[in-house]
C-alpha cells in the first residue's frame, strides 16, 4: 500500500530585525494573517546569525539598532551571491 503522498505549501518567511518589541508586534499581527511567517530578532547581529536558519524571502531591518545597525544587515545580504537576491527593507522610526 502507497503512503499517500503530502504536498508541503511553500511559506514565505520574513526576518525582521528591530529593537522596538511594538514594531516586531504590529509587523507580526499585519502580516500573520496572509500566511507568512515571522521570525523577529531584537538587533543586527541576532539577524545575521539567524539569517542562513531561517532562509528569509525578506529582510525588514531598522537601521538605528544596536550591535550592528540596518545599513550592516543589508551589506551582509548582499555582499554573498548566494542571497543577494532577498530584497531588504530599511526602516526607520
Amino acid at each position: 500500500m502507497r503512503t499517500p503522498r503530502v504536498e508541503r505549501q511553500y511559506v514565505p518567511r520574513v526576518l525582521i530585525a528591530d529593537d522596538n518589541s511594538n514594531i516586531q508586534r504590529m509587523v507580526t499581527l499585519a502580516l500573520k494573517d496572509q500566511g507568512i511567517e515571522i521570525v523577529a530578532v531584537s538587533n543586527g547581529e541576532a539577524a545575521i546569525r539567524k539569517f542562513a536558519e531561517v532562509k528569509p524571502d525578506l529582510v525588514l531591518a531598522d537601521i538605528f539598532m544596536p550591535v550592528r545597525n540596518g545599513y550592516e544587515v543589508c551589506e551582509f545580504v548582499k555582499s554573498d551571491p548566494r542571497h543577494a537576491n532577498v530584497p531588504v527593507v530599511l526602516l526607520v522610526g
